[in-house]
């Protein structure tokens, strides 16, 4: 990126900006075709999107965008359809937001279910810990069956908040101890319960914790969350192991 910066912009002769042409592979074109269709039977009547038609009908438009500068940014000189795929994730990760923050009600299940589990870790202090042990002794929607709990496990693995080797064991990320909370928490005298449960986990009172997986700020200034990192690194795909 700092030599991409230093480079001085392609001119004509007039002294006018004269960028480059991102050819368009023939992949990338159908590709792109079929995600601009996902969204568009989206937005009519009844559609997934269509609270947020304004927004999600310049997301396949934002994709393309997007897909350039990762090309211009890894120095290509066409647009492929690998371009094309990890700009798709960016793009619905930003329109599943939009829909989250316009209509709350449409959180996905189980990310509330994530960041209940994510809650009570912090509270309990469970720093590391094995899955068997959780299904014991974690708390009651998590102990229903071993297929939740690890569907649960993976959505935290997958948003970086656990870490994992073998499908096993599990440790907790740095980033969930160490960073700021960024949304507020319900308190209810000296207990301090989860804004998304319907009751404590615990009675211990919980110290600032991370930003929840399910659930971000609402202010004005929103906060630098880590699933917005999290999501940066579409760029340049992190592999799992698939232990889950």
């Amino acid at each position: 990126m700092a030599c991409l910066l230093a480079q001085e912009p392609i001119k004509d002769e007039r002294g006018e900006l004269a960028p480059p042409i991102l050819v368009l592979e023939t992949a990338a074109l159908d590709l792109w075709i079929a995600e601009y269709d996902a969204i568009e039977r989206q937005l009519g009547q009844g559609g997934g999107m269509q609270e947020i038609k304004p927004t999600a009908a310049k997301g396949a438009e934002n994709l393309l965008r997007i897909a350039g500068i990762f090309a211009v940014v890894e120095g290509r000189e066409r647009i492929g359809a690998d371009l094309i795929d990890r700009a798709a994730v960016l793009v619905r990760w930003y329109l599943g937001e939009a829909l989250r923050l316009t209509n709350p009600s449409k959180v996905d299940p189980q990310l509330l279910q994530a960041q209940r589990l994510l809650d009570w870790l912090l509270t309990n202090h469970w720093h590391s810990f094995d899955a068997r042990t959780l299904q014991r002794e974690g708390p009651p929607f998590i102990r229903k069956s071993a297929k939740q709990r690890d569907s649960i496990l993976a959505v935290l693995v997958e948003h970086r908040w656990l870490h994992t080797v073998d499908g096993k064991t599990f440790n907790l990320a740095p980033s969930a101890t160490t960073a700021n909370f960024a949304t507020t928490r319900a308190a209810q005298g000296q207990k301090v319960c989860d804004t998304i449960a319907t009751r404590c986990d615990s009675d211990t009172p919980t110290p600032h914790l991370s930003q929840p997986v399910a659930t971000l700020s609402q202010q004005p200034n929103p906060a630098a969350t880590g699933l917005v990192a999290k999501v940066a690194n579409v760029a340049a795909p992190a592999k799992f192991r698939g232990e889950i």
